[in-house]
C-alpha cells in the first residue's frame, strides 16, 4: 500500500536466563520515529497503545 509510514517499532529484548525462566516480566524497546515531533500527542497515543497491548496479552 502506498502512503504507509511506520510511526513506531516495538521489540522484545532478552532479559537473561534467570529472569526469563523464573518470572513473567519482559523487557521491551519502543522506538518512535523521528518523523513524529517531540511535542505531538501521537507519541502519547503510541505509548498508551503499547502499554495496553502488553496488559492484554500478558494478563
Amino acid at each position: 500500500m502506498s502512503g504507509e509510514n511506520e510511526l513506531a517499532h516495538v521489540t522484545k529484548r532478552w532479559a537473561g536466563i534467570g529472569k526469563e525462566l523464573f518470572t513473567s516480566a519482559d523487557n521491551y524497546v519502543l522506538q518512535i520515529s523521528e518523523s513524529v515531533p517531540a511535542d505531538n500527542v501521537v507519541r502519547q497515543l503510541i505509548l498508551a497503545a503499547v502499554m495496553c497491548i502488553d496488559m492484554v496479552l500478558k494478563e
